[in-house]
Formats: C-alpha cells, structure tokens, sequence
C-alpha cells in the first residue's frame, strides 16, 4: 500500500470535485477503504484501478446519467422587440 489520501486531498490531484470522488466511491469504480467512517484512497491502486476503467472498450466511464446533464432550459426574458413592457397602472 502506497500514499493513502483522504477525499478532498484525492479530488485535489486528480482536479475533480469532491462529489465526484464520492460518486467514483459508492458505484465501486474507486477502490477506497473506510476508517472510522470517513474514506481513504491508496493513491496508486486508484489511479490503477481507473486507468484499467477508462482503457477497457465494454463500457464508458459514466459519472453522471445522460439526462440528468440535459435539462432544457428556462426562458427568463421576453424576446427583444425594441419596446419596452407596457405598464399594467396606465399613465400618471
């Protein structure tokens, strides 16, 4: 067993969030061990572990579902018309 790092310091060297480590974690494509209920990575085999992951051809490496990501968006504004939204009070 080589460098065990916690979670923040794991998501620090690979430069992803945190919620990715964790995610990585509970769908067991991160090896990681439990120590007093908080979670440890040995360094050397994760970065083992998700280089066999990414090189196997039978299943990409998804973080997050498809539809999750792709939420259609809200329109907050009216279309551009060049006037400006007529006051609902009436003059004075």
């Amino acid at each position: 067993m080589g460098l065990v790092l916690t979670v923040k310091e794991t998501a620090n060297r690979m430069q992803v969030s945190v919620g990715t480590i964790y995610k990585l974690c509970s769908t067991g494509k991160l090896p990681h061990l439990r120590i007093r209920g908080t979670i440890r990575i040995d360094w050397d085999t994760a970065i083992a572990s998700l280089t066999t992951e990414l090189m196997s051809p039978s299943q990409p490496l998804r973080l997050y579902e498809p539809s999750k990501l792709s939420r259609p968006r809200r329109e907050h504004f009216l279309p551009f018309s060049g006037q400006r939204k007529p006051n609902k009070k009436g003059p004075g």
